[in-house]
Formats: structure tokens, sequence, C-alpha cells
């Protein structure tokens, strides 16, 4: 079966120059060797035949997996069938896992995808055994510091994404823009939260609401680093947020611009458009910035075609 991966190595190339060339489109059926996928398939179907024939192994169950990924890249602008493709690369790392329990990359690879879906539970604990079982690979630490930072200890996630970058060899073709750009929010998010909460009280990503200490601008400056457009991956932190500015509202009813993100994160969000309507409009007897009452007109107007709509949905 080796001799599949062989030939993919070749026409794998061969499919990345293409890419690479000015004008080339990344489109279904478009910019790849047709080549590619041909041996590709070729590779899947003869290692789910061996596994037919012999039972799942470790060994043929991941070559299926690079078969899928390369199926994967010549469709990678159709969301559909990428969707399609990753539950079956997920299904196949499970597996693995069935074989062998304490296998690394498959662990990384399955929580990897399960963060993506939004499924944070129970992520840490087995990402700190992990990295304290494999303290010399690179994988799940950057996993561990972007969980870390969904639970907002921006200090922790500093530290394991700053490391973990650091581990990648110079071999491994790792596309680490992404975690730069994580490093980058995690440095001005846990700055926020130095400059308004006390030392005692802002450990580990912990707000007291109820603190003497916190006043209705530093709940303000809080619910905007969990509705964070990469923190909201965590379903929790939209919770978090919108708990935040209720709280901000609540020492300061006149913080129009509480109620005007409030009513934002309530129906862009949340989909509760009666309740954002209710939110935004309040801010027509507190604000006194024209920009912000035509924010909230725009949005009241948004949401209540949305509601409308939705209505009429629910009686066909």
């Amino acid at each position: 079966m080796h001799k599949y991966f062989q030939k993919l190595i070749f026409l794998f190339a061969a499919f990345m120059a293409v890419l690479s060339l000015p004008g080339a489109a990344p489109a279904v059926n478009e910019g790849f060797n047709p080549r590619v996928m041909e041996e590709a398939n070729k590779m899947i179907s003869g290692y789910e035949a061996e596994i037919l024939k012999n039972g799942a192994s470790v060994d043929a169950l991941e070559w299926i997996i690079r078969g899928l990924q390369i199926r994967k890249e010549a469709y990678f602008s159709d969301a559909g069938a990428a969707r399609e493709i990753d539950a079956k690369i997920t299904e196949k790392y499970k597996k693995i896992l069935e074989i062998d329990p304490s296998n690394y990359s498959a662990s990384c690879e399955l929580i990897d995808s399960e963060m993506n879906s939004g499924s944070f539970d129970g992520k840490s604990g087995v990402l700190e055994g992990l990295v304290k079982n494999n303290p010399l690979r690179f994988q799940a630490r950057l996993l561990k510091g972007r969980a870390l930072f969904y639970a907002a200890d921006f200090d922790g996630a500093i530290m394991e994404i700053t490391k973990g970058v650091s581990m990648i060899p110079p071999e491994e073709k790792v596309e680490t823009g992404y975690y730069k750009k994580l490093l980058e929010s995690a440095n001005k998010y846990a700055a926020v939260m130095k400059k308004n909460a006390p030392e005692k009280e802002s450990g580990g990503g912990v707000i007291k609401e109820d603190s003497k200490s916190s006043d209705a601008k530093f709940l303000y400056d809080s619910a905007v680093v969990y509705l964070d457009e990469e923190m909201i991956k965590c379903p929790s932190n939209i919770d978090k947020g919108i708990s935040l500015l209720r709280s901000a509202i609540e020492k300061d009813p006149g913080f129009a611009d509480a109620y005007l993100k409030l009513g934002e994160t309530l129906g862009g969000l949340k989909g509760e458009y009666k309740e954002a309507m209710n939110v935004l409009t309040k801010i027509d007897k507190v604000a006194r910035e024209n920009a912000v009452l035509k924010r909230a007109r725009v949005l009241r107007q948004k949401y209540y075609k949305l509601n409308m709509s939705r209505g009429k949905k629910k009686r066909k």
C-alpha cells in the first residue's frame, strides 16, 4: 500500500504548485491535478479493503486519513463537502483511539476538531495530561494555550502558546499565523483585566461581578473581552458576556454603550430578537450621542424584521 504514498507525494507537490500560480482558481474541480484525487481515492479504498480483510489498525486508519485530507484539499472551496470529509476524518481518529487510547496525534487532532465545533468540556484536563506526558511535543501545548485563552486565563495562554510556537521544528509545516494572532489578543486582554481589577480578584480569568472594586466600566470592558470574535467560539463566553453587561447596566442605568452591546449580543448571537428590541428601546432615554441612537434604531429595525420572518415560518 505504501506505493500509493510515494506516487502521491509527487502528485500532491504538483497540485500545490498549480495552486500557487497567479490566477489559479481555488475552486471545486478547478486548479488541481485530477490524478491527485485518483491516487488518493485508490489509497483510501485500498486501506478500507485491508481493514475489511484483517480488521482495523492504527497504520491503516492513518493512511485513510491522509487520503481524506488530500481529498479535502481538492474540495476546500465547497463547505458542505469539506464538512463531510472532516466528519469522516474525526470518525477515523476516534477509531484510532479505540485501538490505542494513548495515541498522541489522534488525541490532539480530535481535541482540535471538537474545539473547532464549539465543544470544550473536559478539554483542559486531557490537554494537561498530554503536555505532561509529552513535554517535548508542541501540538498539545498549543491546544492547551488555546483552551486557556477561551477560559480567559490569558497569562496562562500566553505562556503555553509562546512555548508551543518556539518548539515547532523548522521542518514542520505548521500555520503559526492563527496562534500569533491569538497571542496578540491574549496580551491585549490580559492588560485590560489587570488594568481594571486588583490582582487578588483577576487571577485565572475570574471576574467577581459583585466586588466593591468592580464598576460599570470595568464590567463593560470585561464583557467586550468575553464577546471577542475568537472568545465566542466557546458558547459559554457569550452567556458570560451577557451577564457582565447586565451587571454593568445595573451599576450604571445610564450606560448607553452597555445597552447597545447587550442588545446587539442578544439579537446577533443569541437570536433573542424581542428581548434585544426591548433593551435597545431603552437607549432612547439614556443616550446622548447621535451615533449610538442611530445604531440602536438600525438594530431595532433589523431585529423586528427577523422576528417577523421567524413568526411567518412558524405559522407555516
